[in-house]
């Protein structure tokens, strides 16, 4: 099994009794094991039609059909403007930069199987098309963050559900 340090204390922690697992450590206001985002999530689902009870009438069942949507040149002026140019520095470094460090850094034996696709250019690629295109149908920009990697990889020994703890069984 191939873990990082800080994954090898958690384990061996884990293994004494010690339950701390970042947010939903058992020191923690919510019960052990329950994370606070999903608490704060299921009271805002509780507490918004009491406040807003004409939200419930917005809301329907089932698939929706997506729309295409072609903003104006001023929509799209606007929205490159204030969002586009202060969001580039972000995702250049975070979605695109540091998501393929840390994939690099973390698994190592998949540089020497297929390298290319651990690089900034293909993942900025990637990034780019699916916000090209999923933009015209609604949908809400998206990236490859290295937060999220970071998430899985760290949780991979707690949680068997977890997506990169295959991907670490399988390169073995």
């Amino acid at each position: 099994q191939h873990l990082l340090p800080d994954q090898q204390q958690q384990q061996q922690q884990g293994q004494q009794g010690t339950h701390d697992v970042g947010c939903c450590s058992a020191t923690s206001s919510t019960a052990p094991g329950i994370p606070a985002a999903l608490v704060v999530v299921l009271v805002g689902l509780v507490l918004t039609p009491i406040a807003h009870p004409a939200v419930l009438s917005g809301l329907s069942l089932g698939p929706s059909t997506p729309q295409l949507t072609i903003p104006t040149w001023q929509q799209f002026k606007s929205g490159v403007l204030k969002a586009g140019l202060a969001q580039l520095p972000l995702t250049s470094l975070n979605s695109c930069i540091a998501v393929t460090q840390l994939a690099q850094q973390l698994f190592p034996q998949l540089m020497k199987k297929d390298g290319w696709r651990w690089q900034p250019g293909p993942v900025a690629v990637s990034v780019g098309l699916m916000n090209l295109v999923g933009c015209w149908w609604g949908a809400f920009p998206c990236c490859h963050g290295s937060g999220g990697l970071a998430a899985q990889v760290s949780s991979a020994p707690l949680h068997w559900r977890c997506s990169s703890r295959w991907l670490v069984d399988t390169t073995s």
